[in-house]
């Protein structure tokens, strides 16, 4: 806030109070915001939980193969996407407000991306991709382990998701030769980001319009939770 200084001409401490006051009220909306998204978060968890139990519960007791076990799958389905997306809401309002916890642990990020390289041959295979991966050894740094993979992992999974039949995807990790930070690389065979779009790509629930069909699975949170767990 801008200090108000006694004396201060009366036209010049008026704008100054009515500066004061408007950040005063940004503060309050952002702050309420922000709580908003955490306390929905937290609120959807329960009911959340409860609703996939009595839903596995029934789907235990369908007909295989009838119209009523089809309906429970979709609704499951989506309500794991609904799971996802809270707890992804609820890992961004924490790193909004600065209460995201981040342990220091000290990691070999070389192990890191080969253990998270087996996961990725799996997820090609299913998708007929190609996968090559370069690593250089004994590249390691002081992290938390679990949010690191959660926003590598993402870059990981969009690769697979946003590729084209038979494509390729590689994957790269080397420390940069003047400044030592550690560079990791993903790419693929897939169309691309168009231009006008790559600015927005971080953004909260932003999706290319191409990838906006239901057969892909996401949500438009992956990219935007990896940066903030990255600047963390």
């Amino acid at each position: 806030r801008i200090p108000l200084k006694r004396g201060e001409y009366h036209e010049f401490s008026n704008l100054i109070s009515v500066l004061n006051l408007m950040m005063d009220r940004l503060e309050h909306g952002f702050s309420h915001a922000m709580r908003f998204s955490a306390d929905v978060s937290h609120e959807l968890k329960t009911p959340i939980t409860i609703m996939q139990a009595e839903l596995n519960s029934a789907l235990k007791q369908c007909e295989p193969g009838s119209d009523e076990e089809k309906a429970l799958q979709t609704i499951s389905q989506e309500s794991h996407r609904l799971k996802a997306i809270t707890g992804s809401l609820m890992l961004l309002s924490q790193a909004e407000s600065g209460r995201l916890v981040a342990k220091s642990d000290h990691i070999s990020l070389s192990d890191e991306i080969a253990d998270m390289a087996e996961d990725a041959e799996i997820l090609c295979a299913e998708s007929n991709l190609t996968l090559e991966v370069e690593i250089e050894p004994n590249i390691t740094l002081t992290t938390d382990q679990t949010l690191l993979h959660q926003a590598l992992l993402n870059l990981v999974s969009n690769a697979v998701k946003y590729n084209q039949e038979n494509g390729w995807i590689k994957m790269s990790l080397e420390k940069h030769d003047i400044s030592s930070e550690a560079i990791f690389r993903v790419s693929n065979s897939g169309a691309g980001i168009p231009e006008e779009d790559q600015d927005k790509i971080f953004d909260r629930f932003f999706r290319v319009n191409k990838a906006r069909d239901r057969s892909i699975d996401g949500f438009g949170l992956g990219l935007n939770l990896s940066f903030e767990i990255i600047s963390v």
